[in-house]
């Protein structure tokens, strides 16, 4: 009788576990803020007070009115940058704060 192989790869464990507890949309949201910091840069970053991902929904609180300003005229750009930071689409809304 041959034996039943439960062999799987660490990273589809992980991927079940991040499944099992729900944890999977945070993961997610911590990847889009280490991503929003290396593609804006520490200046953008310095007046972002909190990225949130509701969704396929970034929501940007920033405490600059200028800049939120700026940002609200290139939320596709915005959108197109975190998607190509992140390998594939993440993101398909932009509400700035």
């Amino acid at each position: 009788m041959a034996r039943k192989s439960n062999e799987q790869s660490l990273g589809d464990v992980i991927q079940d576990m991040l499944k099992a507890y729900r944890l999977e949309g945070k993961m997610q949201e911590l990847d889009v803020r280490e991503a929003w910091k290396k593609a804006m840069g520490e200046g953008v970053a310095s007046h972002t007070k909190d990225i949130r991902l509701r969704g396929k929904t970034l929501i940007i609180y920033m405490d600059s009115g200028v800049m939120k300003e700026e940002f609200s005229y290139g939320k596709s750009r915005i959108i197109e940058i975190i998607n190509e930071a992140m390998g594939r689409e993440i993101i398909d809304k932009v509400e700035i704060f």
